[in-house]
C-alpha cells in the first residue's frame, strides 16, 4: 500500500511526520553521544599556534579551512586518512589522521602570492565553488584564495585590522565579501577586484559580521560599541543601517504566553515563559535604575540617535543567523548569549530574553565562533558555544529555543582557551580549536568515523 502510494504520487501526512520525526530523534540521540574521538584527529601544524578559526565547506561537508595565529591557513580532508592514504579505517583500535591537503607560508618578499604577514581573524569557503576560498587578517588585508594552487589570487587592502568577515551564503546577484575596516564595512566585489561602497555607523571597531541566510541584501554587524547594526547593502554610508538592536526592548514573544507547533504536532520551546521571568527581573532592575538616575538609553521614534542603542553591556562577540533567518544569536564579553527574533518589518528584531546559563566569554579582541545544530523540530536546536574565559577550556551545548542551564555536559578536552567551533551536519561531527593549537574532533559512539550516520538519516523513500 505504502509503494502504490509512493507512485502514485500520494503520500499520508501522517507518514510524512512520522519520517520526519523519527530523523530528527535519531539525530538527536547521535548529538547526545557525542564525545572526544579516539579514533579521528586532525593534526596541528608545526610549530603549534592557536587556532583562531575554522570553516566546513558547505557544498561536500568534507573539506576543513583553519586559520591560526602564526599567519598560517591550512585545509584539510576530513574523510581521508592521511596515515593510510585511503578512506576509513581498518584497524578500529588505530588512531586516523585527516589529511592535510595544503597550507599556507607566512608572507614574504620570496612569496608575492603567499600567505598573510600576521593573525588569520578569518576564513570561509565561496559558497557555491570549492575551487575558492576567502581570507582575512590582522595584517589589514582581505585575500582570495585558488583552493589548488594554495596561491592568492586577488588581495584587497583595507587600511585597518580585519576582525570580521563574510559571504552571502546565496550570491545569486552579487559576489560581494563584506570587511570590517576599524568602524566601517567595506564591500569588496570579487569579480572585479575593487571596492564598490562602505557602510558606516558604528562608533567603535567590528568584531563580527552575519549574513543573512535567505536575503541576500541583509548584512548584521557588531563590535567593540556593543551594538549590533542591520543593513541593507544595496545603499551606502549611514542610510544603510535598517536598525540597531535594543537589549532592553520587549519582545512579542514575552509578552504572549503559550506554546507553538510544528507540522509534527510537536510542541515546540517556547521564548515567551523565560522571556516572561526575565522581563520581571528587568522590569526590577530599571525601577531601581530610575531611582538612581541610571535608566538605560532606548531606542524607538523618541531616541535622539540610534547610537545610544545597546545588544550587550560589554562588545559583541560572535553573531549568527538561524536557517531561515528569523533569527540572531548573539554573544558578547558580558558573558551573555542573546537570541533576537525578528519583527514585521525590515530588518527589525527583538530580544526574547530568553536566558543561557554559564557563558563566560573576556573582553579581548580574540575571534570568538559559535555554531548551531538545526532540526526541523524547534526544540531540539542546540548552539555549542565555546568558554573563552581565564579558567574556562570547554564547550557548552544550550537549547537554543529554551535557554536555562547546558543541555549536556561539557566537551572538556583543550588544555586552553577553545576559539571556534563547527557542526559537520552530514556526520553530527563537532570540531573545534583554540588557543592550544589542537584541532579536535568529536564524534557520536553512535558509528564514527565514516558517513554512517549520514546513512542511517538517509530518507529510506530513496532506495
Amino acid at each position: 500500500m505504502r509503494k502504490a502510494n509512493r507512485f502514485s504520487g500520494r503520500f499520508s501526512g501522517n507518514t510524512i511526520s512520522s519520517q520526519i520525526l523519527a530523523r530528527q530523534q535519531l539525530k538527536q540521540q547521535l548529538t547526545d553521544s557525542i564525545e572526544l574521538s579516539d579514533r579521528w584527529e586532525v593534526p596541528s601544524l608545526t610549530p603549534a599556534s592557536a587556532v583562531t578559526c575554522l570553516h566546513i565547506d558547505p557544498i561536500q561537508d568534507r573539506f576543513l579551512l583553519a586559520g591560526f595565529n602564526s599567519a598560517r591557513l591550512a585545509l584539510y580532508d576530513l574523510e581521508m586518512d592521511q596515515t593510510k592514504g585511503s578512506q576509513g579505517l581498518e584497524d578500529e583500535n588505530s588512531m586516523a589522521q585527516a589529511k592535510l591537503i595544503n597550507s599556507s607560508k607566512k608572507h614574504s618578499t620570496r612569496t608575492p602570492n603567499g600567505g598573510h604577514k600576521f593573525t588569520v581573524s578569518r576564513a570561509m569557503w565561496y559558497p557555491v565553488d570549492l575551487g575558492m576560498f576567502v581570507s582575512a587578517s590582522l595584517d589589514q588585508s582581505v585575500k582570495v584564495w585558488d583552493s589548488s594552487s594554495f596561491e592568492a589570487v586577488c588581495t584587497f587592502q583595507l587600511g585597518a585590522r580585519v576582525h570580521a568577515m563574510a559571504m552571502s551564503p546565496n550570491p545569486n546577484t552579487h559576489c560581494l565579501i563584506g570587511a570590517s575596516s576599524s568602524n566601517v564595512i567595506r564591500l569588496c566585489d570579487i569579480s572585479t577586484g575593487n571596492f564598490t561602497h562602505t557602510l558606516s555607523g558604528h562608533s567603535s571597531g567590528i568584531l563580527t559580521l552575519a549574513w543573512s541566510p535567505t536575503e541576500e541584501y541583509i548584512l548584521a554587524s557588531a563590535g567593540l560599541d556593543h551594538q549590533i547594526r542591520i543593513w541593507d547593502i544595496r545603499k551606502s554610508g549611514s542610510s544603510a543601517c535598517l536598525s540597531s538592536l535594543d537589549m532592553y526592548a520587549q519582545s512579542e514573544a514575552a509578552t504572549t504566553i503559550g506554546a507553538t507547533y510544528n507540522l509534527s504536532g510537536m510542541e515546540l520551546a517556547s521564548e515567551s515563559e523565560l522571556g516572561r521571568v526575565e522581563l520581571e527581573q528587568l522590569g526590577r532592575k530599571r525601577k531601581r535604575q530610575r531611582t538612581t538616575g541610571l535608566a538605560p538609553r532606548m531606542a524607538g521614534p523618541n531616541a535622539p540617535s540610534s547610537s545610544m542603542v545597546t545588544a550587550h553591556n560589554a562588545p559583541v562577540k560572535c553573531i549568527l543567523f538561524t536557517q531561515d533567518g528569523q533569527r540572531l544569536v548573539s554573544s558578547g564579553a558580558d558573558s551573555t548569549m542573546r537570541l533576537w527574533r525578528r519583527k514585521q518589518g525590515n530588518g527589525q528584531f527583538t530580544n526574547t530574553h530568553t536566558h543561557y546559563e554559564d557563558i563566560a566569554v573576556d573582553g579581548q579582541k580574540k575571534t570568538l565562533q559559535f555554531t548551531l545544530m538545526e532540526t526541523a523540530v524547534k526544540k531540539h536546536t542546540v548552539v555549542f558555544h565555546p568558554q573563552q574565559k581565564r579558567g574556562h577550556t570547554s564547550i557548552l551545548a544550550h537549547r537554543l529555543y529554551q535557554g536555562g542551564p547546558p543541555c549536556r555536559p561539557p566537551f572538556a578536552g583543550h588544555f586552553q582557551n577553545p576559539n571556534c567551533v563547527q557542526f559537520r551536519k552530514s556526520v553530527c561531527d563537532l570540531i573545534s580549536g583554540g588557543d592550544d593549537g589542537l584541532i579536535l574532533v568529536w564524534q557520536p559512539r553512535l558509528g564514527s568515523g565514516n558517513r554512517f550516520q549520514q546513512e542511517e538519516l538517509e530518507d529510506e523513500w530513496s532506495d
